[in-house]
């Protein structure tokens, strides 16, 4: 059975460079009988080596980048997973599967939560026991426009994202600069739906309702863009890159990522899979310009997700995202009765 060995090596320069090299891609997993301990850790910047030259020219700067973060490996793809194994469709089902391999399934919960938390997922989670009137997510729609004001100004995810929300029909000029804001500070979520907004915005029979301003102002934001259909597709590819399999489990990103806007030729997939690259290292810049925690390398303790990601994206290169799950043992359970699914369970590396 191959393992997956995953270092990533993270610097700046003068342009915030994060440069990030895989040895070898999983291609098999068992789940074992008994495992203990979960921990869930934040990357920490490591030493900066030192500042590459990326030569005069700009075309040599943008290869230099390409060939830092994107890695092509060999992967053998095992078949996708059945529909069955225990029913996993709630916190109660969880519990009793983590108690019969022995582990702590409350701290595993929790952590879990606070993963996804970190990442600006803050809405309900069934998996997790959390529901709609006990998520962040509702906290926050409870308080008024000065108090998500001063939240936002720092950088609280919930506050951003909440007032994205708010922004989305009435001014999508707005929501898309608060989101943006909040993918700037971490949030994997903000990402997501800003690529779902622009891939929506695109269609025509997709947009706002009959109300002339309402499609008055989309128009204008779009002619803000450059290759807006393009870009709905970078961001969730890049979402894709820093969070891995625990942040595409939603059916609209997944649809997406398999049937990209109908009429998108095979141009601009790739010119999307490339620029996701880009994207990724001007985040990292932005936050170690802040003196924060690049990208969390470790994965939550437990959460459903895909077999592969490189079966879910679109590109034809293999991504190796951030997130590392060379650790993590999957079982096949029924999460949904059209939608075969794992339960990752994850160790501390």
């Amino acid at each position: 059975m191959s393992r997956t060995n995953l270092s990533i090596l993270l610097a700046t320069g003068l342009l915030g460079v994060l440069l990030w090299m895989v040895d070898s891609i999983v291609s098999e997993y068992t789940l074992m009988e008994k495992v203990r301990g979960f921990g869930l850790g934040i990357a920490t910047p490591r030493a900066d080596p030192p500042q590459p030259n990326l030569g005069s020219l700009e075309n040599e700067r943008l290869d230099s980048e390409r060939a830092a973060v994107e890695a092509v490996t060999a992967t053998v793809k095992p078949s996708r997973p059945a529909n069955d194994g225990p029913r996993m469709q709630s916190a109660a089902d969880l519990t009793a599967f983590l108690d019969g391999l022995g582990l702590d399934a409350t701290l595993a919960i929790r952590r879990s939560r606070a993963w996804f938390d970190q990442l600006g997922f803050l809405g309900p989670t069934e998996l997790y026991g959390r529901d709609a009137k006990s998520s962040p997510a509702q906290l926050y729609k409870d308080y008024d426009d000065a108090t998500l004001l001063a939240l936002a100004g720092p950088g609280d995810l919930g506050a951003l994202q909440t007032l994205a929300a708010k922004s989305a029909e009435s001014d999508p000029a707005e929501a898309y600069s608060w989101y943006r804001q909040a993918a700037s500070y971490g949030s994997v979520n903000a990402m997501i739906k800003i690529g779902l907004l622009l891939n929506r915005w695109n269609q025509p029979g997709l947009r706002f309702g009959s109300d002339p301003g309402d499609r008055d102002k989309v128009e204008a934001l779009l002619e803000s863009i450059v290759d807006a259909e393009e870009l709905g597709l970078t961001w969730i590819i890049a979402a894709a890159r820093i969070g891995g399999l625990p942040v595409l489990r939603s059916h609209d990103v997944v649809v997406l990522l398999q049937t990209p806007v109908p009429g998108s030729g095979s141009e601009v997939i790739e010119t999307a899979c490339w620029q996701s690259a880009r994207l990724m290292l001007k985040l990292a810049g932005e936050r170690r310009a802040r003196g924060q925690v690049i990208f969390a390398q470790q994965p939550p303790p437990v959460f459903i997700g895909e077999l592969n990601l490189n079966e879910l994206l679109p590109c034809q290169e293999q991504v190796a995202p951030i997130v590392d799950t060379s650790s993590c043992a999957a079982q096949p359970v029924m999460h949904r009765p059209d939608w075969p699914a794992l339960l990752w369970v994850c160790l501390d590396p």
